[in-house]
């Protein structure tokens, strides 16, 4: 089983990241179709991204909850359903989900660097594989305008890599049945 781990990067402030399209998870990890992926998000555009990409290729595990969208959490926003117990069993429920798999993808974050520590501290074996969501920060403040501009770009950007993927897997059909 799989664990990838979309957070709510691509804020236009140190750490300079981007959104990291959840097809470039699965491209790094090099997951079969039709593989089990637990997957961690805290923003709900990547359930949407999920739902209309993926959903057919693979058996996607996530938690039905409230979630941010896009960058609208923020660092204070941790608690989207306004309920701090309803929040922290969330949170417990998808680390033991989590610490169940054999591979992991992500970006860097300190979240995720306790749940390896935590899976390293209980002996667990996975395989794991970072997403470089690092830019510089001049790539950063070009969406320096407003939380609109940069999840527009992001959208676009993530638009492109599906677009891109598709032609890919397509292409390979016809080559196949060639």
């Amino acid at each position: 089983m799989f664990l990838v781990r979309r957070g709510d990067s691509g804020t236009p402030r140190v750490p300079f990241r981007r959104y990291a399209a959840v097809q470039e998870y699965i491209d790094k990890a090099s997951i079969p179709k039709g593989g089990n992926i637990v997957l961690l998000t805290d923003d709900e555009t990547t359930i949407e991204e999920v739902q209309k990409y993926h959903k057919d290729d693979y058996n996607w595990i996530y938690l039905d909850r409230p979630r941010n969208r896009g960058t609208s959490g923020g660092f204070d926003g941790h608690i989207p359903s306004g309920d701090e117990g309803f929040e922290m069993v969330a949170m417990e429920i998808e680390l033991y989900y989590g610490s169940t798999c054999q591979s992991i993808v992500c970006g860097k974050s300190a979240f995720m660097d306790s749940l390896v520590r935590s899976m390293e501290a209980f002996g667990r074996e996975y395989s794991l594989y970072y997403v470089d969501t690092r830019v510089s920060k001049e790539e950063a403040q070009k969406f320096g305008a407003g939380r609109d501009i940069r999840e527009e770009s992001m959208f676009e950007a993530i638009e492109a890599i599906n677009r891109q993927s598709s032609v890919t897997q397509k292409d390979i059909s016809d080559i196949n049945l060639q």
